[in-house]
Order: C-alpha cells, then structure tokens, then sequence
C-alpha cells in the first residue's frame, strides 16, 4: 500500500530549551507526547482545562483538534508521534512511568524512536517498502497505547462508552434542537431512567446538562465575537425570544448578555490564555514580586496567577522576594511555583522590623514539611539589586504585596536607589487607606489607625513616600475588600493554594493582593479608574494620605467590583489543578 508522506502520520523529535513556549495548537489525529527528559508543564484546553506537570519519562494522549501547549522550566527533549486508533478515546490521558506500566514505557520510548528515524528517511528517500515500513511500526504503536490506557484508572473503553460517545455526538449535532431523551435512550436499546445513569457515570453531567452547556458556549462565543442581536443568537442556540434567552443567561453566567459583552471588549484577565494579540502589541514586562506571604492567604493565589502569566508570556518575572525573615515562608514562595513548573530565585529579607511568626503559624508552618529544603534563598535587597542591574533601562515593574521594608532598604541603598531610578518603569504597591476620615477606621470587629502593610512598618513606608518622583500606583485596602475570591479552588487539594486557603481557615478571601498583581501585569483591563498624579504622604501613626500634584504618584480605584470578582474567578478556576 502507497503511504503519501504529506497525509501520513508524522514524528518529531526536538529539544526546548529552559522558558521556551509552544503556543496553543491542534492535530488532526491522535498526538502521543513522550517527555524524554526535562520538566515543563502543558495545557490542554477543551471543555476543561488542565495543566499536565511533566518531568522524565511521562507521556501525554491528546484526541484530534483539541488544542494545547507545551512551557519547558528547564532544558527538555521530547518526542512526538501522530497516529490513528481504531477504538475512539474519549478525552486526554496522562502517564507516569511506574514500576507496573515500565516495560510498556520501555517499549514506546523504543518504537517512537525507531519511528522517528524512519520517517525522516522517508523524506529522503521516496521508497515505497520503506514507506510501508514506517506505517507498520506506527500501527505497532496503537497495542501498547491500549494497554497503557488500560493501567489508567480513569479509562472507560468497550460498548457502554461507545454508547455514550455516540449519544455525546448526536447531543453535539443537535444541541439546538429539542431532543426527546426518551426516544434517544430508547434507540440505543435503554429506558430514560437506565441511560440517564450510564451517561452521568461516564461524563459525570446528566443528558440536559451536557446539551445547556453546550448551548451556553455557543452563546458565549456568539455574544462575544459578533455584532448579532440577542434575538438572532436566541434563535441560533435553540431559546424561543430574546427576553427568555437573557433570564436564562443571567441564571448561568450571572450576569446579562450585554454586560458579558462589554467585558469581552475589555481586556479580561479571564481569558489570559487567549491573549495572543496583548503578545503581539505588548513587550512582555519585566517583574519583581515582593511579598509578605504567610501574613495572609491571597498572596498565594497572587503568585500562582504570576506564575501562569509567566509561563503565557504575558510577563517574565525575574525573582520573587519575601519582606519577611523566615526561612520556611520563603520557601513557601518556591513551593507553589514548582508546582506550577517555575524555580524564580527567591530572597527572604535581612531586615525585617517585626517578628512575623504569630502570622506564619497560620498555615506555612503546617505544610512546611512539602517545601524544598535544598533550595538556595537569597538576600532580597541584593536579590532585586542584581536583577535591576542586568535590566535595560526603564523595563521592570516592581509590586509590592506586603511590608515596605525591602523597598526602603532598597532606596537606602545608593547603587539601589539608583537602579530603582534608571532601570524602574513603575511600583505598584498595596497599602494604605486613603478613604480613610478619621482617627480610626472600623474593619469587621476591629479599629485600626493604620493599614496592615503600613502599620507593621510605617518608617519604612514613610521612607518610600518620600520619593515624590518615583512613578507609585497605590491600590489601598478599600479596594481589596471589595472582592471576595478563592472559593472556587476548593476540593482541590494538591493544588498549593488550595491547600493554603484550606488551612488558613476560609474558601473565600478579600484580593487585596490578587488585584494588585493583576493590574500590575495586565493593566487597568477597564477594572480601574487612576487618579492625576500628586504625593502621598504617611504620618508618623501610619495614616495615608494623598494630595494632587507635587509628585508622580497615582492612587488606582477600582470600578467595577463585580466584573472583577467574576473576571478574577475564572482565572482560578483555570490554574487550579496540575495533573
């Protein structure tokens, strides 16, 4: 039989080197990923989204058309095979070598090799018997496929999954229409009854909501890339009139068609995976984080988000420092962004005014036993010192989610204060109450005189204000207390920040921090109005206030709180599991 190279299955064998990003991607046949060596971390986007953590020898089974894309955190090699199975797989699987599954392994690792030579002879060689021959070994490969798929737990092959893949397709068709489930089951040989509990064993969705969500994505999609009226995308996705396709969206997104339209023309930190065109017209900034992480938990999410921005390329984050002096929440830093494929260099603070260790007994302390204790932690003056020194000029952002305390040693510093001035674009910072009236302010059961970032080091807040010329963008506390966030991670316990959360005692938390790094790294997104320039000023109790004119500070207010919320929500929801 005469194999057309152009149509045949394809091989390819390649190395990445560390940080390098293979963008989102299709196959029209099954891809089979062999991880050689190296770790990285690759999504696979669909009506889920999941983020497969490799390292040595691991596989990953992707259908046809699903896309997907591959971050290296350090120098890899991988190989890949195209190839077609008899029997549909339904969804995408993910392997680790094991001693039960490790001659399976052993013997894919040596066909796609083998596969890989052959077929790049064949480009060279237009002979037919060695076409022929390159087709045999691909089909060889579809056994030991089978048989891996059979050690996973997840897979669900034979008839009953033929069944409900059938029945998908058909849903798939004709998600539009009304479909009498009845007739459908009734067709394969069932009762409603009987085949609304198969369908449910093997999707984990019944009938009707499968076909809702599948109508939902379609209105989405609709609603925001098209002009269309609501009436016409009512018609298009099955719903009888405008009025009752809006009540039925509000009651599955939460909020009205039009509105999830304008928010679509924003620029939606929901939707970063998709960002393409910010890639294009943006220079990725550069960025250091400084944080107080263990004081509170949405520093955790803040980071896990940095982390995944990064690998999108959305931002490049040089090195993440802490303003704290403890060994352990450093470490914590660097636990969450090795599950998320990364290893920033980390700094812990030398001169932290305040002990802090009340605050880490809420939850570093007790998941410190998971955190990597071979990692080198650096000083976070010099840390930041070095990074700034190998910036160009002008092209790092710096935020700061916590204490002042490294930023005023930074300035303090004269090579320091001089880097921040030449090699600095803009500070963000979260701290301050600037709505604040009086001599006090009540938050919950408590009264405060000073906000937390600033009251645990107000001389070192002071020191910062005094740079009137550096260009600050303050995002106080009456910001974060607006959005509530972090609910959605729950039940996901490998995930770190889900784990923090946990221990920390709450599933939703106010952002303070969430939407500080967010805006540093993506902008305003239309979620934040900012203020004329002018000079914030700290007193010696810690109260801040803000005077036009006089300086180059900013204060950013946010506009939309529940746009953000739902915008920050989504964003959670895509990074919370690395399988």
């Amino acid at each position: 039989m005469k194999v057309d190279l152009k149509n045949s299955i394809g091989s390819i064998l390649y190395s990445h080197k560390q940080t390098d990003y293979v963008t989102p991607h299709t196959h029209e046949k099954y891809e089979i990923v062999y991880y050689l060596k190296g770790k990285g971390l690759t999504t696979v986007y669909g009506e889920n989204i999941y983020n497969f953590k490799y390292e040595d020898d691991c596989i990953l089974l992707i259908p046809p058309n699903v896309k997907h894309d591959e971050y290296s955190a350090t120098d890899t090699q991988i190989i890949c095979n195209l190839l077609n199975l008899n029997e549909e797989v339904e969804g995408t699987y993910f392997f680790k070598i094991s001693q039960k599954t490790e001659e399976i392994f052993g013997r894919i690792k040596k066909k796609m090799l083998y596969i890989n030579r052959l077929y790049h002879k064949c480009k060279y060689e237009k002979d037919e018997n060695l076409l022929r021959e390159t087709e045999v070994a691909v089909e060889s490969l579809s056994p030991d496929v089978y048989r891996l798929l059979a050690e996973n737990k997840n897979y669900r092959g034979g008839y009953l999954a033929d069944v409900v893949n059938a029945v998908k397709k058909y849903i798939k068709n004709n998600f539009t229409q009304k479909i009498n489930y009845d007739i459908l089951a009734s067709e394969f040989g069932y009762s409603y009854g009987r085949f609304r509990h198969i369908f449910m064993e093997y999707t984990g969705m019944t009938l009707y909501s499968y076909q809702q969500s599948l109508r939902l994505n379609y209105a989405k999609q609709l609603i925001a890339v098209s002009e269309k009226s609501m009436n016409e995308i009512a018609s298009k996705v099955g719903i009888n009139g405008s009025v009752r396709f809006c009540n039925w969206f509000k009651e599955f997104v939460g909020t009205t068609p039009l509105k999830y339209r304008k928010m679509n023309k924003m620029l939606k930190w929901g939707a970063v995976w998709n960002l393409t065109d910010l890639i294009k017209k943006h220079k990725t900034a550069n960025m250091i984080i400084d944080t107080d992480l263990g004081c509170d938990c949405d520093d955790a999410a803040a980071i896990a988000i940095a982390n995944v921005l990064h690998r999108e390329k959305l931002v490049n984050i040089l090195c993440i420092t802490h303003c704290l002096g403890d060994e352990d929440a450093a470490r914590c830093i660097d636990y969450i962004n090795c599950y998320y494929g990364n290893d920033f260099p980390i700094g812990k603070s030398e001169n932290c005014p305040f002990d802090a260790t009340k605050y880490l007994e809420r939850y570093v302390y007790k998941i410190k036993d998971d955190f990597d204790k071979s990692k080198r932690i650096g000083n976070s003056v010099e840390l930041m010192k070095e990074k700034l020194s190998a910036a160009e000029k002008g092209s790092v952002k710096m935020v700061f989610i916590g204490q002042l305390n490294n930023l005023a040693a930074l300035l303090n510093d004269e090579t320091g204060r001089k880097l921040v001035y030449d090699k600095v674009e803009s500070i963000v910072i979260m701290a301050g109450n600037f709505e604040q009236t009086g001599e006090y302010f009540d938050y919950k059961t408590y009264r405060y005189m000073a906000e937390f970032n600033v009251a645990l080091d107000i001389n070192g807040a002071k020191r910062v204000v005094e740079e009137k010329e550096l260009p600050l963008k303050f995002i106080d506390f009456n910001q974060g207390i607006k959005v509530f966030a972090g609910g959605v991670l729950k039940g996901f316990d490998k995930n770190p920040v889900s784990r923090i959360y946990k221990a920390f005692g709450v599933e939703n938390r106010e952002s303070w921090d969430l939407l500080t790094v967010l805006y540093a790294i993506l902008g305003s997104g239309g979620m934040f109005a900012a203020s004329n320039e002018g000079k914030v000023n700290i007193d010696d109790k810690g109260r801040t206030t803000f005077t036009e004119g006089g300086g180059k500070h900013t204060i950013l207010t946010l506009v939309n709180p529940k746009d953000a919320t739902e915008q920050i929500n989504n964003l959670l929801l895509k990074i919370r599991e690395v399988r």
